[in-house]
């Protein structure tokens, strides 16, 4: 008798069944909330490029950080990689690079050595000559971050 019951969902009376009933339904009217909620955060995401912005600034901090640290001379070239495209603004100022573009901005800190100064870059996108690698260099007492174009002509970054 008392299987035959909890088989039937009639253990708790009229009232306990209405109530798991009332619950079934709440949790899948909140699975399905969850899961448009995720596909439209998965699709702004994928148009946005928030990401792309970060892993720049990133990435080029921390080239300006061990160009500090480096002991020597240091010449080094950061170049696009597959999708990873550098169609932003750029801006070093107050020990921050900042890349931007019309959706926003991302910017990340990096370690500046007072005694030697770094050449600040204020590059703007352009459409016809769009960036394509950087050029991050100390030389004597300077540490300089040099954005290439398609077409410069340099003797250490081929573009």
């Amino acid at each position: 008798m008392g299987l035959r019951r909890l088989r039937a969902g009639r253990k708790f009376g009229k009232k306990g069944a209405s109530m798991v009933i009332l619950l079934r339904t709440f949790d899948l009217v909140l699975a399905a909330g969850l899961i448009i909620i995720m596909i439209k955060f998965w699709g702004n995401a994928r148009d946005d490029t928030f990401l792309e912005k970060n892993y720049i600034a990133r990435d080029v901090a921390m080239l300006i950080t061990t160009s500090y640290a480096s002991p020597g001379e240091l010449t080094y070239c950061y170049y696009e990689v597959g999708d990873l495209k550098f169609n932003f603004n750029y801006l070093l100022q107050d020990s921050q690079i900042f890349v931007e573009d019309s959706k926003g901005k991302a910017s990340y800190r990096y370690v500046e050595d007072k005694k030697l100064p770094i050449a600040l870059l204020n590059e703007k996108y352009n459409k016809e000559k769009p960036v394509v690698a950087f050029e991050i260099s100390k030389v004597g007492k300077q540490v300089k971050v040099v954005a290439k174009r398609k077409g410069d002509v340099s003797d250490t970054c081929k573009t």
